[in-house]
């Protein structure tokens, strides 16, 4: 999905099997909102059209 993500959707996020060292897939996805307004609204609309 975050390969997918990027890719086609032009936004990047990391899957938290990267946080472990056992690589524990917990399909889930992590963000980072340490951004502009601006981009923080298009990444949300992007994740609205999902």
């Amino acid at each position: 999905m975050a390969e997918w993500m990027t890719k086609e959707r032009k936004l990047a996020p990391i899957p938290v099997s990267a946080f472990y060292r056992d690589q524990s897939d917990h399909k889930l996805l992590r963000f980072c909102f340490a951004k502009g307004e601006e981009t923080l609204e298009k990444a949300g609309a992007i994740l609205r059209k999902l």
